[in-house]
């Protein structure tokens, strides 16, 4: 009889411990808490000589946060222009805009808040990773899965709770060498 109450015993003691240190929830972390719902946003592309890339387009963003998974979707409204007939693959006229949705999911992989964007093309390819800096900031990096570098950089800012700035760094020099490299573009 000892035996089997030392054998209960042991099993509350499991499964305490396991209710103690269960995985912790995206909305746990302050930054993701912040940033989960809808965002309306104004964008820019810049080419490396600082000329415009697409001058200005339109997006609305929604965030979901479901446990440890991530869900962001994008709808993207880019305005006529030689993006929009590309995007459009034949199907717009030169003189229409297009609609581009893009869904991203992932998963929290740590404690620190970091979530691991499920992979994107290859499996061997690149490793997207959103990372919480501080309760309003983050950073999502892109790095090449054999070299280790980073290809791709966004910071995301929430000054205050009802606006989030981005800033898109694409660090590839060439399509030969990632940045820092000494090979010329």
């Amino acid at each position: 009889m000892k035996r089997i109450a030392t054998l209960v015993l042991q099993v509350l003691l499991v499964m305490a411990s396991a209710t103690a240190t269960a995985e912790p929830a995206l909305k746990d972390f302050e930054f993701w808490s912040a940033s989960a719902g809808w965002w309306v946003s104004d964008n820019t592309y810049l080419d490396r000589k600082m000329d415009y890339n697409i001058r200005a387009y339109h997006s609305v963003v929604h965030i979901e946060l479901d446990g440890t998974r991530y869900r962001e979707t994008e709808y993207k409204t880019y305005p006529t222009g030689p993006i929009a007939t590309s995007l459009g693959r034949g199907m717009t006229q030169a003189d229409e805009g297009v609609e581009v949705v893009t869904v991203m999911t992932g998963t929290l992989v740590d404690g620190a808040g970091t979530v691991r964007l499920s992979a994107i093309g290859p499996a061997m390819g690149p490793v997207t990773e959103l990372r919480p800096l501080s309760p309003d900031t983050a950073l999502r990096a892109t790095s090449d899965a054999t070299t280790g570098l980073d290809s791709y950089r966004m910071f995301i800012t929430l000054p205050t709770p009802e606006r989030r700035y981005i800033l898109n760094l694409g660090l590839v020099s060439s399509d030969s060498g990632p940045a820092g490299s000494s090979e010329a573009p």
